[in-house]
């Protein structure tokens, strides 16, 4: 049964804090669901390294973007693209190419100097999901693309 609310054990995932507040992201399987708990209604997991494979492509689960990272060489690359739709006539873009600096299970790739000017996305393999961040914040645009466009997000491998 799928639910777009949560109920103990779920599994979440935490980004920054405002005051005993923790703002969370919920995947049900078909859509994210985003909101603020308080912070001692969580409970933290370790971490642990992905037993899959980078390849393939990654679909954010909010929002129209994807990450596709193939073999290249010896080493692997990845390509990003992102677009807001703010009406029929205003389509903004985004994205980023580079070769995958790979740690374990931590990864970045895009553009090399000052992550203030230049779009740099650091990405972490998590099982069944993809973690991205370029940067942005609530308050700022992302070196990524255009006004509003971001690569930040919960991504999940496409469908074969």
């Amino acid at each position: 049964m799928s639910h777009s609310y949560l109920i103990q054990g779920n599994r979440v995932f935490a980004a920054h804090t405002q005051g005993n507040y923790r703002c969370i992201a919920f995947l049900n399987g078909k859509r994210q669901t985003t909101g603020w708990v308080r912070q001692e209604a969580l409970i933290p997991i370790p971490l642990t390294a992905a037993n899959t494979t980078w390849q393939g492509t990654w679909i954010r689960q909010a929002g129209d973007a994807e990450i596709v990272i193939r073999k290249q060489g010896s080493g692997l690359y990845a390509t990003a693209s992102a677009t807001l739709a703010v009406s029929r006539d205003n389509v903004r873009t985004g994205g980023a190419k580079g070769k995958l600096d790979l740690q374990r299970s931590v990864a970045s790739f895009g553009e090399e100097g000052d992550r203030a000017t230049v779009c740099r996305v650091n990405v972490r393999l998590l099982d069944d999901v993809l973690l991205a961040d370029d940067g942005a914040t609530d308050d700022a645009n992302s070196s990524c693309g255009g006004m509003g466009v971001s690569l930040n997000g919960i991504y999940r491998r496409a469908a074969k």
